[in-house]
């Protein structure tokens, strides 16, 4: 029996291409894992990819050490990345994760299941004139929420189940509700921008930490013209997929880590809005109930 495990991961991770087809940049993309010591004795395991199809090798890298060693049941996340120069046609291309036992990497090694990246066609992307893009971007968004919400019309969907939750967050936050705020959150959680947070505490530090300065005053980075614009609250612009979301925006390498890092999938779920004149995304899992991270 083999002394690692790699139960489960995606099945498929986008590559959008984006840029200017001028000046052509690499596709990115991420898989996460969990490896997993089967044993109860510490062992020294080497992660590495297995490319088939028209995958090759030197597209494909293990982040981080590629050799650790795993104590006794310990569970550990593996990410691989994917950079696709620009002349690589669009197409499937599979790979695996494998794991060798450096002890006895001839017998004792095993892959996980194949995921498969989707490399996307080049796209042509005319720049707007000046600040036009912000309000463009909001159209396409608002366009793409629309078309979502009649295609996941069914009740008890899971995304009218996010836009409920971003909307009872939106009030939360609005009220300085930091023990509120920090029951919503699920393990593991990213909050604007910072480090990933893996307990209730420190959530609860984070949440404190932004809205600390008090009731009558907005929370910091947070601008408004005058002072009547102190009392506007959280608007739901719209909500979809994370696959959508990433096609919408293009490549975009700090989303990818984010989403990473919140263990997220490309059928998990984004509500957009804006929270007293700040874009604000809120990430949930793929039941639409637990809030899995918040970024200004």
């Amino acid at each position: 029996m083999p002394t690692f495990e790699v139960p489960d991961g995606p099945t498929q991770i986008d590559a959008p291409r984006g840029g200017d087809p001028k000046n052509p940049q690499p596709a990115m993309a991420s898989a996460v894992y969990s490896v997993t010591n089967t044993t109860s004795d510490s062992v020294d395991g080497r992660l590495g990819v297995v490319v088939s199809g028209s995958s090759k090798s030197e597209w494909f890298a293990v982040d981080g050490d590629r050799e650790r060693t795993f104590a006794g049941g310990e569970t550990q996340t593996a990410t691989i990345r994917v950079s696709f120069p620009p002349d690589v046609p669009a197409g499937d291309y599979p790979f695996r994760l494998r794991v060798i036992a450096i002890n006895d990497p001839d017998n004792d090694h095993v892959e996980g299941p194949v995921t498969t990246a989707k490399l996307g066609g080049q796209q042509t992307i005319i720049p707007p004139p000046s600040r036009l893009w912000l309000w463009i971007l909001l159209g396409v968004l608002a366009a793409i929420a629309i078309g979502v919400g009649i295609y996941f019309a069914l009740p008890g969907d899971p995304s009218k189940k996010a836009a409920k939750r971003a909307t009872e967050w939106g009030q939360l936050y609005a009220q300085h509700d930091v023990d509120g705020l920090s029951d919503m959150a699920d393990m593991p959680f990213f909050l604007d921008d910072g480090a990933v947070l893996t307990s209730k505490s420190d959530v609860r530090e984070k949440y404190r930490a932004m809205l600390q300065p008090g009731a009558a005053e907005l929370p910091p980075g947070t601008d408004a013209k005058d002072a009547k614009e102190q009392d506007v609250g959280f608007e739901r612009i719209g909500t979809q997929t994370i696959a959508q979301y990433r096609q919408a925006i293009g490549a975009n390498t700090q989303l990818d880590q984010t989403i990473a890092a919140m263990h997220l999938a490309d059928d998990d779920l984004v509500v957009i809005g804006d929270n007293q004149g700040a874009s604000t995304i809120l990430f949930f899992r793929r039941k639409g109930v637990k809030l899995a991270g918040a970024v200004n």
